[in-house]
Formats: structure tokens, C-alpha cells, sequence
């Protein structure tokens, strides 16, 4: 079901409110596909103020499209799905595992002054940590267990056809995780065009490097060939 999702469309709830975005051209950090700005705009709760947010925009050219900005859309809440199912597997909060609430902002006939016409508007977060990756870095430590365990959650709930890598965010002083830019990883890549799907190759990288924990042994997540465990 994940697959045919990820493969075939999403509804988009457009809004016609507009609302003015504050955003800073500096960026202030860059990931594999895309850069990071600070931005804010009014806070709806609180009049006067302002809400600080992160917008995101691809660092290559050609790639300011709607359907690019779509793609990664449906890789967050393809992760954010799998999250709120790993959380309720494991009986914990949702919001003790979760990934950022995410938007797409287009910006119309004013982005015919130069700029991005799209941009991907996120909550911001309290730090950055990376977690593992889609090229084999896994994280074994002790405070990193339940976000390994996500992933490896993620190729057993899915039967195999994909996994979550890439985990990345922030872990609060009570220990919940918020995380964002998930790199979503199929076992036929055709199935999912993104530059950072890699498929089966990352896949098996994660095994090789990954040691199960408690949280995998609770929710009875089956080996892998390449598994360590």
C-alpha cells in the first residue's frame, strides 16, 4: 500500500489565504538535495508576533517544480505515517517519535523577480542530529536505539518493499524524537523517483551496520541476510 502511495498522487489542500513569509536568502545549512533558511511569519495565535520556521528549496537548477517539492512531500508523510504506526506497535505517544509538519508555499508572479517560485515550509527545530543515513552510517548508540529501530520497523512493516533511512532531527531532553528529511528507500526504485532513494544497496548497508536493541526485540522485527544481529 506504501508503495502504491508513494508511487501515485496526492491531494494537496490548497489555500487561497495569503500570508507574508519573511526569508532570510543566506542559507544557513545544506543537506544532500536541498538548503535551509530561517523564516517566520505572523503568528496566527499570537498577534503582533512572530513565528519562526525553516524554509527549504533545491540547490539544483531545474528542480524549482511543484511535482519536485510534491516528491518530497510524499516521502515525510510516507515517514510520518510508518512513525505514528511504530509508536502505537510499540505503545508509546505519537508524539514520541515524529516528523515535522510540513507545507508548500508558492509564491506566484513574485517569484518572477529572481528566487525560488516554491518553497517547503517546516517547524523549526532545537538542534540537529543525524541519526544514520542512506549510505551505511548507523548510529548504535544507546540514545539513537529507537530511531534505529524505526527503521528497521519500517522494512518489516512494509513487507520489504521499503525502509526509512536518513534519520535526522532532533532528540529533546525528555528523549522525544522530531525529525525531518527523511530518505525514503525502495526495493524496485522505480517505484519512488527520488534522488535520494539509492533502494536495495542502502538497504543492506543498514543491516550490515545496524545492532538490534530492545526496541526491535519488543516489537519481534525479523533478520536480514546482511544482519549483524
Amino acid at each position: 500500500e506504501m508503495i502504491r502511495y508513494l508511487g501515485g498522487n496526492i491531494r494537496l489542500n490548497w489555500s487561497d489565504t495569503a500570508k507574508t513569509y519573511d526569508v532570510d536568502l543566506q542559507p544557513f545549512a545544506a543537506g544532500g538535495v536541498r538548503y535551509a533558511y530561517h523564516a517566520q511569519r505572523d503568528d496566527d495565535r499570537s498577534p503582533g508576533s512572530k513565528k519562526p520556521l525553516v524554509a527549504k528549496d533545491f540547490q539544483r537548477a531545474g528542480r524549482d517544480t511543484l511535482e519536485a517539492h510534491v516528491a518530497e512531500m510524499k516521502g515525510i508523510a510516507c515517514a510520518a505515517f510508518l512513525a505514528q504506526d511504530f509508536c502505537k506497535q510499540l505503545g508509546i505517544d505519537k508524539d514520541d517519535f515524529r516528523y515535522v509538519r510540513v507545507a508548500i508555499v508558492d509564491r506566484g508572479l513574485e517569484a518572477r523577480g529572481g528566487g525560488s517560485r516554491f518553497w517547503s515550509i517546516e517547524e523549526v527545530l532545537a538542534g540537529w542530529e543525524k541519526m544514520n543515513s542512506n549510505n551505511g552510517y548507523v548510529d548504535n548508540r544507546p540514545e539513537y536505539a529507537l530511531a534505529q529501530a524505526f527503521s528497521h520497523f519500517t522494512h518489516n512493516a512494509t513487507q520489504g518493499e521499503l525502509m526509512v533511512l536518513d534519520l535526522q532531527g532532533t532528540r529533546t531532553a525528555d528523549g522525544k524524537f522530531v525529525l525531518s528529511d527523511p530518505a525514503v528507500q525502495t526495493r524496485d526504485r522505480s517505484k519512488f523517483n527520488n534522488p535520494t532513494n539509492i533502494g536495495e544497496k542502502a538497504i543492506r548497508k543498514f543491516f550490515v551496520a545496524h545492532q538490534c536493541n530492545e526496541y526491535c526485540q519488543k516489537l519481534g522485527l525479523k533478520s536480514h541476510p546482511e544482519h549483524s544481529c
